[in-house]
């Protein structure tokens, strides 16, 4: 004789959701906040003080302008901060674009083509670091750019 057993329940994990995720980490970094309440309130307050500060007094003090010649000792009104910011926000928008985009395209490209990127990229900042590295000792030791 033989004993007929039940087919086992297969237990699947549960789907990762986009808004899933949102939420998770949203609620993780709340739960942060309320601990650090005090220092994120400083923060918050000192980041658009000291932003306006380092760039209105302190760049141009030490000749770090925006446009990094002399006519752009200092700033002629908000006018350029204002495109300052705007620009930081474009970037900001950008880069949550990209990140947002992300899921799509690694979907398209593939394991090879994820590889291919990587290291292509991996290349690029080699290369870009070590132009600056050299641009550095070249500071530093002026005998050897010549």
């Amino acid at each position: 004789m033989s004993v007929a057993t039940a087919p086992a329940l297969e237990r699947t994990a549960p789907r990762a959701t986009s808004s899933g995720t949102f939420r998770a980490l949203l609620m993780r970094d709340l739960n942060v906040l309320r601990k650090n309440l005090i220092e994120f309130i400083i923060r918050s307050v000192m980041q658009p003080l000291l932003f306006v500060f380092v760039f209105t007094y302190v760049f141009p003090k030490i000749g770090l302008a925006v446009g990094g010649g002399q006519e752009a000792s200092t700033f002629s009104s908000l006018r350029d901060l204002a495109i300052i910011s705007t620009v930081c926000m474009l970037t900001a928008l950008l880069m949550w674009l990209t990140f947002r985009s992300a899921g799509p395209i690694a979907r398209r490209l593939g394991p090879i083509g994820l590889n291919v990127v990587t290291r292509v990229m991996g290349i690029l900042v080699t290369a870009t670091a070590f132009g600056m590295l050299g641009h550095g000792i070249g500071g530093l030791l002026p005998g050897l750019t010549k």
